[in-house]
């Protein structure tokens, strides 16, 4: 594999696979997880899509593209106001 092709996947997203893991049950087949990857991986995952840091739903979009073509059964994304109180 050339580290330089963009990742395609051959496969259907299947968040049962995540839910199983969670509830220590054995998925239909390997499950990844991370709880994000970092912007110059998103971009060389998703190049066709400039992102401005402050447009929620292309932020969104780019990370659920990445995790797709990357073969992850899921998609992580921090929803703005929902955080826990730092005080």
């Amino acid at each position: 594999m050339n580290w330089n092709d963009i990742p395609h996947n051959a496969g259907t997203p299947n968040f049962d696979n995540l839910l199983a893991v969670l509830q220590r049950q054995v998925p239909k087949r390997p499950t990844l997880f991370e709880f994000f990857l970092n912007e110059p991986l998103y971009e060389r995952l998703v190049p066709e899509l400039t992102v401005n840091p402050d447009d929620l739903y292309a932020v969104i979009k780019r990370q659920v593209i990445a995790s797709y073509r990357l073969g992850y059964d899921y998609t992580t994304f921090r929803v703005p106001g929902f955080d826990f109180n730092k005080d």
